[in-house]
């Protein structure tokens, strides 16, 4: 199941024995993109702290009553050490040992830069919530094509700066106008990821006709790993 990051913000946290506080944001790997730890705001619950908890302490995820569980007791996460003023924000955090993590707060609105110039900014990133990975992100390319969102694999994702905030990708400003606009899709499952698929060929071919192909296998050999275009998922 694929859900919003944005729309995570604010779930209540369940520990084995009862609310302990809400989620606040995300620590991301912005190599492999795949969510390191969630922000957990304790609120009054545990002196007005915030804490990383790990994905593989996540038990369950309750869409409908927007909880999440988690494996830990008050007494574990009371001995969680707190994060330090402003390192939710901070644009690159200064760990030697983990130079790839970062902050949702810092990702979401950074700019993405493809091969011939801007293309908009990141708006959202879709989660797969059997595994953490960060499956897609949301553009923004409304300064360029009014009111118009797309979806971008992060398997497209070259590399990113955080000191220019900028995230760069292996396409063109074209590619992308041609791409479908997003619509909010809540949860995002197998079925739409279905719909997407249908859509494939249509997609192949405009792609092909932009970056100049004449023969549209070299394009599906380039791209056979992309799960935006291949249509592989590990949906239930």
């Amino acid at each position: 199941m694929l859900k919003n990051a944005e729309h995570l913000i604010g779930y209540t946290l369940e520990s084995c024995d009862g609310e302990i506080g809400q989620v606040k944001g995300f620590h991301c790997d912005d190599q492999h993109w795949t969510v390191r730890y969630l922000v957990a705001d304790m609120g009054h619950w545990f002196r007005d702290r915030q804490i990383l908890i790990p994905p593989s302490a996540i038990t369950g995820v309750n869409l409908n009553m927007q909880t999440i569980d988690i494996n830990l007791t008050k007494q574990q996460i009371d001995d969680i050490p707190a994060l330090v003023h402003g390192e939710t924000e901070a644009r690159q955090l200064q760990d030697p040992r983990d130079p790839h993590r970062c902050s949702s707060h810092n990702l979401i609105s950074s700019h993405v830069q493809g091969t011939d110039g801007d293309i908009g900014h990141i708006d959202d990133f879709l989660i797969d919530l059997d595994t953490w990975a960060i499956r897609y992100f949301i553009i923004d390319t409304r300064k360029w094509w009014l009111a118009k969102k797309v979806m971008l694999s992060s398997l497209w994702i070259e590399r990113v700066n955080w000191l220019e905030a900028k995230v760069y990708v292996n396409l063109a400003r074209e590619t992308m106008k041609h791409t479908s606009p997003y619509t909010v899709l809540d949860p995002l499952n197998c079925r739409h990821e279905s719909h997407r698929q249908r859509r494939r060929e249509d997609w192949i071919k405009a792609m092909s006709h932009i970056l100049g192909k004449s023969d549209n296998r070299e394009l599906l050999k380039t791209q056979q790993n992309d799960h935006w275009l291949s249509g592989t998922t590990n949906q239930q």
